[in-house]
C-alpha cells in the first residue's frame, strides 16, 4: 500500500483511487465496503425535486484551471495546451477567494476560474496544503458571486443526503445526489486522512467541488473516487474532506500562507491489545513542551481532553488541530500509577520565528518563508546576504534541507538578490520537477542544500 496519494501518471489496474482532477493520477486500491441506503431522517424530501436548491447553489460553484507560464491566450479556457490540471472548486467568503484541491494547482503557474455564468476571471495562488490536499486561490479582479455556507461536518450522518456539484469531464457545473455511506474513512493518502465518503456521483474534474447537504451547505470537498477495474469511472464510491478540516486549513492558508499545526514533542503508536486502550508514547523531544509536561517513553494515554484516546492518528490529528497556545491534558497510566500530563500546544521548532517583520513582505516558496535583508543588517549577515529564510513549513519538501535564519545566496547557480527571485527560480524548478540546489550561509558557514 503506498503511503501517500499518488498524482502522476499510473497504469489502472483492479480497483483504484484516483484523484478526481482532469489530468491527475491514480494509484491501487482495495475494495471498499459502503453503505447506500436511502437517509431516514430526509425521506419526506425523497419525492421533491432538488431544483430551487440547485439554482440556489450552481452559482457558488467555480470550475478552476491551472496554466503552465507560457499560456498568453486571452481565453484561457479554451487554450488546451496550456492547461496542466482542471478541476472544480468554489466562493469562500466575501474577498474573493477560491477554495479548490491542492493536486489541482500543484503544478500549475497561472490559474483560471471559470464561473456559472460563463465569466472568466484570474487568480493567484494564496497557500496550499499538501497534507490535506487543500488549496486557496483569490480572484485577481473582484466579482460578485454568493460565498459557500459552511456546515459542521461532524453533525453528518451516515445515511444523509449528499449533493456534488462540480465539473466532471470539463462539462461545466453538473449536479448529482446521493448520500452520506461512510466517515472518518482513512486512505493512507497522509497523517490527517478523514474523509466523508458518499455514492454521490463523482467523476473526474469534480476534484476541489463542494459536497453539500440538503440545507445547500459545505459538509466537503469532493477529492477522490474509487474507480471500476477499467478506470476512470464512477461506481458510487467517493471521499470529500470534511468541511471542518476545510475550514480550519483554508483559514490559516488566509492568515499566515501556510498551515499552523499544534505541535506537542512526541511520538506514539498504538497500544496492543494485551497492553489497554489508548497510545504508548515512544518519543519525547528533550526540548518539546511535552517533556516539560512529563511525558515519558512508555506511558499509556487514554484521554485528550476527557475524550477517549482510540489510536496513534486520530491523537496526531487531535495535537495538530489544537490552537497554538491552549494547553491539553492527557490522561494515562505510568504502569499501575495514574497519571496526567499538562502540555502546552506550541508551534513545530522550524516555525517557532519572528513573524513581525515590519519593512518587508513574506515571500513563501517550496515551503520557505523569506525576506528581504535591509541595509541595516548587512553588517551582521554579510554583504552578499539579501534573503533571509525566516521559517519553514515542517511538511514541505524543504523540510530537511533548510532552516529558519539560513541565508539564501545562489538558486540554481543564480546570484540572488531578492526574495521574489527565489520565488520565481524555486517555483519554476518544482514545476518542471528538477531539483532546487541552494548555496546558503548558515552560521557563517557557506553550504550547498538541495530539495525537490
Amino acid at each position: 500500500m503506498p503511503s501517500s496519494l499518488m498524482r502522476n501518471k499510473t497504469k489502472i489496474i483492479a480497483k483504484t483511487l484516483i484523484a478526481v482532477s482532469l489530468f491527475s493520477g491514480i494509484v491501487y486500491f482495495p475494495q471498499i465496503a459502503q453503505a447506500q441506503s436511502l437517509p431516514a431522517n430526509n425521506s419526506q424530501q425523497a419525492n421533491k425535486s432538488f431544483a430551487p436548491l440547485a439554482k440556489k447553489l450552481l452559482p457558488s460553484v467555480v470550475g478552476v484551471r491551472a496554466l503552465n507560464s507560457n499560456a498568453r491566450d486571452a481565453s484561457l479556457f479554451a487554450n488546451k495546451e496550456a492547461t496542466i490540471a482542471t478541476g472544480s472548486g468554489f466562493v469562500y467568503g466575501n474577498q474573493g477567494y477560491i477554495i479548490t484541491n491542492n493536486h489541482v494547482v500543484e503544478n500549475g503557474r497561472e490559474f483560471e476560474i471559470s464561473f456559472n455564468d460563463n465569466t472568466i476571471r484570474k487568480a493567484t495562488l494564496v497557500g496550499r496544503d499538501i497534507e490535506t490536499d487543500i488549496a486557496v486561490l483569490k480572484l485577481v479582479a473582484p466579482y460578485s458571486a454568493p460565498p459557500a455556507v459552511i456546515a459542521n461536518s461532524d453533525a453528518v450522518e451516515i445515511g444523509d443526503w449528499a449533493i456534488a456539484i462540480g465539473s466532471p469531464f470539463g462539462l461545466g457545473n453538473s449536479f448529482s445526489v446521493g448520500v452520506i455511506s461512510g466517515r472518518n474513512r482513512d486512505l493512507q493518502s497522509g497523517r490527517f486522512d478523514n474523509f466523508l465518503q458518499t455514492d454521490a456521483a463523482i467523476n473526474s474534474g469534480n476534484s476541489g467541488g463542494p459536497l453539500f447537504n440538503d440545507n445547500g451547505q459545505v459538509i466537503g470537498i469532493n477529492t477522490a473516487i474509487v474507480a471500476g477495474a477499467k478506470g476512470g469511472g464512477n461506481i458510487g464510491i467517493g471521499f470529500a474532506i470534511p468541511s471542518n478540516i476545510v475550514k480550519r486549513i483554508a483559514g490559516d492558508i488566509i492568515q499566515y500562507g501556510y498551515v499552523r499545526r499544534g505541535y506537542a514533542g512526541f511520538r506514539a503508536r498504538n497500544a496492543a491489545p494485551n497492553e489497554g486502550n489508548g497510545v504508548i508514547i515512544t518519543a519525547v523531544d528533550n526540548n518539546g513542551s511535552g517533556k516539560i509536561g512529563g511525558l515519558k517513553n512508555g506511558d499509556r494515554y487514554f484521554a485528550f481532553n476527557s475524550k477517549p484516546i482510540n489510536d496513534a492518528r486520530q491523537l496526531a490529528r487531535m495535537v495538530s488541530d489544537t490552537p497554538i497556545g491552549q494547553t491539553i491534558r492527557l490522561d494515562g497510566w505510568r504502569g499501575k500509577q495514574r497519571i496526567y500530563a499538562n502540555i502546552k500546544i506550541t508551534l513545530p521548532p522550524s516555525l517557532q520565528a519572528p513573524q513581525n517583520y515590519g519593512f518587508d513582505t513574506i515571500i513563501k516558496t517550496g515551503g520557505m518563508s523569506l525576506r528581504a535583508i535591509s541595509n541595516a543588517e548587512k553588517n551582521k549577515y554579510g554583504a552578499d546576504a539579501n534573503v533571509i529564510v525566516v521559517a519553514v513549513d515542517p511538511y514541505s519538501k524543504s523540510k530537511s534541507a533548510i532552516m529558519a535564519g539560513d541565508i539564501i545566496i545562489e538558486v540554481g547557480g543564480q546570484k540572488i538578490g531578492s526574495a521574489a527571485m527565489v520565488r520565481n527560480i524555486v517555483d519554476d524548478l518544482l514545476r518542471r520537477n528538477k531539483i532546487v540546489i541552494l548555496k546558503i550561509k548558515r552560521n557563517n558557514r557557506i553550504m550547498l542544500r538541495v530539495f525537490k
